[in-house]
């Protein structure tokens, strides 16, 4: 708190919101019994927990609300002048973007060092042409 000039209470949501999305972990605690914190080395499982807490929960909220929206404008076509086909097409996107992050939140679970092993080979240098 006093290295960043900060408040207790700000430093302490800053570093829950961390620890929520696993950017950083619990440390052993200092000779004065303070807790410390490393940062995540595995940015892959950073970037899925984000992924997982908030964007999947995002997308939900909107796919409601898109379903919700669509119950009422069906009802009600006249005086709201809402766009019934470009509704279904929010929905439509919306749906894709689910099933994308579902997708990508399943690559956490594949073994990583193949595609380490692809970075590695496209990453060295080529030989030249004979």
């Amino acid at each position: 708190m006093e290295r960043f000039g900060q408040s207790k209470a700000l430093m302490s949501l800053s570093l829950n919101e961390l620890l929520k999305h696993k950017a950083i972990l619990e440390g052993p605690k200092s000779e004065k019994g303070t807790q410390t914190y490393v940062v995540n080395p595995d940015i892959l499982n950073v970037i899925l927990n984000v992924l997982r807490c908030r964007e999947k929960s995002m997308l939900a909220q909107i796919k409601t609300s898109q379903e919700l929206l669509a119950v009422v404008a069906k009802k009600h076509e006249g005086p709201l002048a809402i766009n019934i086909d470009q509704l279904e097409k929010l929905g439509e996107m919306v749906t894709k973007a689910q099933e994308t992050l579902h997708s990508i939140l399943e690559l956490g679970e594949l073994d990583m060092q193949e595609w380490e092993f692809m970075n590695d080979i496209s990453s060295s240098p080529s030989e030249p042409d004979r």
